[in-house]
């Protein structure tokens, strides 16, 4: 859509990666945008390295990130203005609309503007802003728990509920042999303390994620040759070592996010076993899709130990490979990202827009 035109759908988004060549789309990304809608970018970057290395490594303080969505939204206002509905895919862009609206040089009206949360601290930050805000401003977060929660604080229709989705073309089950190493994936709230545990057990463990999170931790297990770094690989590399794993483990620490969710997702819809311990979202995940295999109660790596060996007992038969191919059908029924952006046409479709 041109930028010249009136779009029902502005998305606001710090940054942006124009080649989308062998990687996984992601849910509500703006590439492609629907027809309805206008996505305003602060800035575009070739590929996930460069990404990472001039974004998402870069020191920037609150005040600065603050001052950036204030300045990117104050150049925008003219295209705010006219849209339904304003997603911020970042929580600044959300804080900077309800900075100008309570100094009076924003006005919602019909415009409704959302964020996604996902941790319950943020939720709680924005509570007293939100209580005195117009209800123009609303939260959506992904698990029932937080709904419920929130919904509690801030009254009817300041939350949404909306299930996560992934890219499920690009996560399939395939013929490879699940006999590698354990997986454990992912950087936040992981409980690392597990796969030292199992590889004192003699289980051989692969820990995948960033760089600048692991290596230290882990640099006491390189020489052990039934440990493996993976270390920022790339989406195919990851796929792979994804289909190959005997188990993909995800013991979450306590935080107030769903941590491993996306994790889990992946795992599930390649049909690859997945250990995880009772956390949010996880749990909510295991019950919607009645998981074949049961949550762990605990963090101790026995625990773990215990339950790779029930897992070996069973990973083979047919009736927990079919129960395993049930689980992934009922994930695809609604965590499965839809195509040509599609997605966005379903949020819009479901806003409850305020009246002046």
């Amino acid at each position: 859509m041109s930028a010249d035109l009136p779009s029902s759908l502005v998305v606001l988004t710090p940054q942006a990666i124009r080649c989308w060549s062998e990687r996984p789309r992601r849910y509500l990304d703006i590439n492609p945008m629907p027809s309805p809608g206008l996505a305003l970018v602060n800035a575009w970057f070739e590929s996930d390295i460069e990404l990472t290395t001039k974004y998402h490594l870069r020191p920037r303080s609150d005040v600065r990130r603050l001052v950036e969505a204030l300045w990117f939204i104050w150049n925008n206002l003219h295209h705010i203005k006219r849209a339904s509905l304003v997603y911020c895919h970042d929580g600044m862009y959300f804080n900077a609309l309800l900075m100008l609206a309570r100094a009076g040089l924003f006005r919602a009206g019909r415009t409704t503007v959302r964020r996604y949360c996902f941790h319950d601290s943020a939720v709680r930050r924005l509570v007293p802003m939100l209580k005195h805000a117009s209800t123009a401003f609303q939260i959506e977060c992904i698990t029932r728990q937080q709904y419920d929660t929130f919904s509690s604080l801030l009254g009817a229709g300041r939350m949404a509920l909306r299930p996560w989705k992934i890219d499920t073309e690009w996560y399939q089950p395939d013929e490879t042999p699940q006999d590698g190493a354990c997986l454990l994936a992912g950087n936040a709230c992981r409980d690392d303390a597990v796969a030292d545990g199992l590889l004192a057990r003699s289980i051989a463990v692969t820990r995948a994620g960033r760089a600048d999170l692991l290596q230290r931790h882990f640099a006491p297990q390189l020489a052990n040759p039934l440990f493996k770094l993976a270390l920022n690989t790339s989406h195919p590399a990851y796929l792979a070592l994804l289909r190959s794993s005997r188990a993909v483990l995800l013991p979450i620490l306590p935080c107030d996010e769903p941590a491993g969710l996306t994790a889990a997702m992946e795992a599930l819809a390649c049909e690859v076993p997945i250990l995880a311990n009772r956390s949010m979202g996880i749990a909510e995940l295991f019950e919607a899709c009645r998981y074949p295999l049961p949550l762990i109660d605990s963090l101790d790596p026995e625990a773990w130990a215990v339950a790779l060996r029930s897992l070996e007992t069973q990973k083979n038969s047919a009736a927990f490979r079919e129960a395993l191919g049930a689980s992934r059908r009922r994930l695809l029924e609604k965590h499965s990202i839809l195509p040509e952006g599609r997605d966005w046409l379903e949020v819009l479709a479901g806003v409850t827009f305020p009246t002046r």
